[in-house]
């Protein structure tokens, strides 16, 4: 039977550890307002770049294909793969990861991109190679991360060492609604469009193109990053808080059973001086 000394001892290890998952609650309540407030400002340019894509690769005047909306036929699959550095945050990295994985195809030639540790794990763990592995990201995602992830991206492409680019990251509705998503980076299709991107080309350098693909890939990139940002933020402070909810439950029940049985202790020791008192009447 536990003592009222193994139950105090016990009480002192649970409120320690309260204690750290309460501070680090707090840091990702920090971390996931910084991660709404770049999320809330890219969310107005994504929108609108999306929708100055759209308009030029909707704008058919000739038969001319985009070289990044023409359909590939080799089976050479890139995927960036965004996660987390951490874990403590939930379903997070699984839910994303788990995704992913389930969209491989047997007759695919795979190559890796990750960006988070625990993609990388993830992968390794499963026999996978990861041929790139970009570090010290998703603590604090910018434009200079997802421009080099874009330009090394980019650079296979166009040297036809691709044939498709997928990306797979946590999709942001709102700060509280998240789900993992996988979708084609390139090549580039339009809702509603054929899968041969067609537009006039007509005073549209080849050059020009490029430019104009840089930017909607680095907007695509940039958005995936800090959605998949907002979304570990904030499911490492739920997870954080139910972690304090149930220590804190935990030491409610703990110091109701510390109390009975120092009470039971008090009786006892009241018992016996009682008992001694009579017996020596006696």
């Amino acid at each position: 039977m536990q003592s009222a000394k193994d139950v105090k001892q016990r009480i002192k290890a649970v409120s320690d550890i309260s204690q750290i998952t309460r501070a680090m609650q707090m840091i990702s309540v920090s971390k996931m307002r910084k991660a709404v407030e770049k999320y809330e400002a890219y969310r107005h340019y994504g929108e609108e770049l999306s929708r100055c894509m759209r308009d030029v690769f909707r704008s058919k005047g000739s038969d001319s294909v985009s070289i990044y909306g023409k359909r590939r036929e080799g089976k050479r699959v890139a995927y960036l793969v965004i996660a987390g550095d951490r874990g403590m945050s939930g379903e997070y990295n699984h839910s994303v990861l788990g995704a992913v994985a389930e969209s491989f195809k047997e007759d695919e030639e795979l190559f890796l991109f990750t960006a988070g540790k625990k993609a990388a794990e993830f992968f390794r763990a499963k026999g996978r190679r990861v041929d790139v592995e970009y570090t010290d990201v998703m603590g604090e995602p910018t434009l200079e991360h997802a421009r080099g992830i874009v330009y090394d991206l980019l650079d296979l492409y166009d040297k036809n060492m691709l044939d498709e680019i997928r990306i797979g990251y946590t999709m942001t509705s709102s700060a509280s609604v998240h789900k993992p998503v996988v979708a084609t980076l390139l090549p580039i299709t339009v809702e509603g469009e054929s899968d041969d991107i067609v537009y006039d080309t007509d005073g549209f350098p080849q050059l020009t193109e490029r430019a104009v693909v840089v930017q909607y890939l680095l907007g695509e990139v940039y958005g995936a990053l800090i959605e998949s940002s907002t979304a570990e933020h904030f499911e490492r402070m739920m997870a954080m808080d139910n972690a304090t909810r149930n220590s804190e439950e935990l030491l409610t029940d703990m110091r109701n059973v510390y109390n009975r049985l120092r009470q039971e202790k008090i009786t006892t020791e009241i018992c016996e001086v009682a008992g001694s008192h009579r017996g020596g009447a006696l």
